[in-house]
Order: C-alpha cells, then sequence, then structure tokens
C-alpha cells in the first residue's frame, strides 16, 4: 500500500474514524459490519465519543441496544471504566 503525502494528511485518529462510519451506517446490516471491530479493537481516546454515536444510530435505525449486539456497548462501557480508572491514578 503506498500512502502518499495527500493519503497520510486525510488519516484520522481511530475515534474519529469509527464515529464516521458509524455515522454513515443507513441500516442495521452496515452497522453489524462494525460490531466484531468495535468489540474486539481497544479505543486508545475518546470512548465515550464511540459510545454517543453508537446509541444515537442505534436509536435512529429504531434498534434496541440491549438486544441487538449489547457486546458493543459492554466493551466499549468497560474500556471508558478503564480510561476513566487511569486517568484518577
Amino acid at each position: 500500500m503506498n500512502v502518499g503525502k495527500e493519503s497520510a494528511s486525510a488519516l484520522r485518529p481511530y475515534h474519529e474514524t469509527v464515529v464516521a462510519a458509524i455515522g454513515r451506517a443507513t441500516s442495521s446490516l452496515e452497522l453489524g459490519v462494525l460490531v466484531d471491530l468495535l468489540v474486539e479493537t481497544l479505543v486508545p481516546k475518546e470512548v465515550g465519543a464511540v459510545i454517543k454515536a453508537w446509541c444515537d444510530r442505534l436509536k435512529e435505525l429504531d434498534l434496541d441496544p440491549e438486544n441487538w449486539h449489547p457486546e458493543v456497548l459492554t466493551s466499549l462501557s468497560e474500556q471508558k471504566r478503564q480510561h476513566e480508572r487511569k486517568t484518577v491514578l
């Protein structure tokens, strides 16, 4: 893969890219593509922004967060708690 200056300048932090991808999902199928990524990847910062984007999109798509891939919120919430503990210490 060849990443030139133009491509490299378009790169964004992980959380910004994920929030944008969640926002672009127009169906549960499209949103579902992100489930494994969100569950299996450490969000280095701004986990709260990812959680908000996820919850907002679920609401917009009329999906119940307790029944539609609840593992996403479980994983992200745990990561948020871990981030908060690190900042307190």
